[in-house]
């Protein structure tokens, strides 16, 4: 089993995480942290795309993920990791 590549894209407070797809994938495990040492269940899907909505502002927010083919897990993909800024706001 192929680890999975991660990749993330910010828009306001909503990341948008993707990661290669492989063809005998039966699920992936998707997991976030806020320290980046204590690990949370985001999601348990077969896509291999995960839409995070309405993240806290100032907070740093890191990603990983395995892929399972039935049989074993790969190894988890790279740490992405974005922190939430608000917007600018311009002043007349």
């Amino acid at each position: 089993m192929v680890k999975p590549e991660l990749e993330l894209s910010l828009n306001s407070n909503t990341i948008t995480l993707s990661w290669n797809e492989q063809k005998v994938v039966k699920k992936n495990l998707l997991q976030y942290s806020t320290d980046g040492s204590t690990w949370t269940k985001l999601s348990k899907q077969v896509e291999n795309v995960y839409i995070h909505k309405d993240l806290t502002y100032r907070k740093t927010y890191y990603y990983r993920v395995k892929a399972y083919d039935g049989k074993s897990w790969s190894k988890y993909s790279n740490i992405v990791s974005k922190k939430i800024i608000p917007a600018k706001v311009k002043l007349f």
